[in-house]
């Protein structure tokens, strides 16, 4: 093996990644055709069940005979729901789409008539029974001007989601599915990409400044040392970091620091961070309990050793002594 490709096998991303990647795709655009072939097909309305609140479970497929319809009560994104009367004279809550909603004129004239009006034809929908949210019912009451007890009462604990169906929701779970598969294979495709094109470029800008020889050699001498390869090899003048396709050359630090990473006021991960003279950022080392004992401070010390002004710490004078040395850079006078 040359050295240039000893050096890019152990910085390149490794193939399970792509092989991820490419399952992933795969699930992904399975996961579109089966939602296709599911979606409206498949429904057999002669299971389904009238819809009884007393009775009905969470979940069953459900059809209720409309001959009243109110305006409506609650909307939430695309979802409007509505107050339904059936043709045994029993209210019900019910999440209508427009297209049915629109159908059923007689049965919105019926709602708003006098009490001796004749009761219209029944409009059919069917639809799924689901859990009603204390947010729904708290909207829903408020609108009939009741509590949520009295709202219990009255409606029931479910209501009919008449633009869900049993193939609906099985299609819904498809297009998760797809959508979950196609995210992690954009994040892991794209991660391969741009790390395997890191490392062509960090083994092509050695070859192009000469360094190539001597890195490798160096490369060579510290990772003998380990049992196994490690995440980091760290020499005298680089670092060098598995499956990233990174090369740090120590020459170009100028700052380094610890970098604290939270997510809602909790750690979530530790970075050493290095500020190159051109003002570029580099990630030397992730820092964790499995981490080799004392290599951040061999990382200190072999930079040190290149760059006696090497600033070491953050804080505000750390940042300000940064910004004059960057600014003596641009004037050509840094040292």
């Amino acid at each position: 093996m040359d050295n240039s490709s000893m050096i890019f096998d152990y910085i390149k991303p490794p193939k399970t990644v792509r092989i991820i990647a490419w399952v992933l795709l795969a699930v992904g655009i399975l996961g579109i055709v089966l939602s296709a072939g599911t979606f409206g097909k498949g429904d057999d309305r002669s299971s389904a069940v009238k819809f009884n609140n007393s009775a009905a479970s969470a979940g069953d497929y459900c059809y209720i005979d409309v001959v009243g319809v109110s305006d409506w009560l609650y909307k939430y994104d695309s979802s409007t729901y509505y107050t339904v009367l059936d043709s045994d004279g029993n209210y019900g809550i019910a999440l209508i789409k427009s297209s049915d909603y629109y159908s059923m004129s007689a049965q919105r004239t019926y709602w708003d008539s006098d009490d001796d009006a004749v009761a219209p034809e029944s409009y059919r929908l069917y639809g799924m029974s689901v859990t009603t949210t204390d947010t729904l019912k708290k909207n829903i009451a408020e609108v009939w001007g009741m509590s949520q007890v009295e709202y219990s009462s009255y409606f029931g604990r479910l209501y009919l989601n008449a633009s869900a169906s049993p193939s609906s929701n099985k299609g819904s779970l498809f297009i998760a599915l797809a959508v979950f598969s196609l995210a992690g294979w954009f994040g892991t495709g794209l991660y391969s990409l741009i790390s395997r094109s890191r490392a062509k470029k960090s083994v092509r800008n050695l070859e192009a400044t000469g360094r190539m020889q001597e890195a490798s050699s160096q490369f060579y001498n510290a990772v003998t040392n380990y049992p196994s390869e490690p995440p980091i090899v760290v020499t005298k003048d680089y670092i060098f970091t598995k499956n990233t396709g990174s090369v740090v050359d120590l020459s170009d630090i100028r700052w380094i620091f610890r970098r604290i990473q939270r997510y809602n006021f909790v750690k979530v991960g530790e970075y050493l961070i290095g500020k190159t003279a051109d003002g570029k950022e580099k990630m030397l080392m992730t820092i964790s309990k499995n981490s080799e004992p004392g290599i951040e401070d061999r990382i200190v010390d072999n930079i040190r050793a290149i760059n006696p002004d090497l600033i070491v710490g953050y804080s505000k004078e750390a940042q300000a002594a940064y910004n004059e040395y960057r600014k003596a850079v641009k004037n050509g006078t840094a040292r």
